[in-house]
């Protein structure tokens, strides 16, 4: 299976302008923040030769999918979309103050709601996505 590098382009290309002080757009400073959370997955960003094409297996996550991610939910709570996400977010936030474990919380709530709609065959429908928010964090005790 081939792999769609856009995503990696796009994560290149802010680390490349973070490395040389270009100025960032909003959707770059979102990937930024993802890329500086991760300082694990540098390495991978020095070596774009090895990791442009690399096919992670089924059973290994995919570093670059994981910052997209992370950059997504940040934009969906800097948005508030759907509306009341950024409340629920800044409660766990200043419940948990550890932002990063925050997002993963999210992510995992983000990542199903996708899965979910997508079974159903149906669009992603913010209303759908609140409770599963709420349900992750209770099973994340925060």
């Amino acid at each position: 299976m081939a792999v769609d590098t856009r995503e990696r382009e796009f994560l290149f290309e802010v680390w490349n302008k973070m490395q040389t002080n270009k100025k960032l757009d909003a959707t770059e400073k979102l990937a930024q923040k993802a890329i500086e959370m991760h300082p694990e997955l540098h390495e991978m960003f020095e070596n774009p030769d090895k990791y442009a094409d690399y096919e992670y297996d089924i059973n290994e996550p995919d570093p670059f999918s994981h910052l997209a991610l992370h950059a997504i939910v940040l934009d969906m709570v800097a948005a508030d979309s759907p509306p009341g996400l950024r409340s629920i977010y800044d409660q766990h936030i200043n419940q948990s103050s550890n932002k990063h474990v925050v997002q993963h919380a999210l992510m995992l709530a983000v990542f199903d709601w996708l899965v979910l709609t997508s079974e159903e065959g149906n669009e992603p429908d913010g209303a759908q996505l609140l409770p599963l928010v709420k349900k992750t964090f209770d099973e994340y005790n925060f």
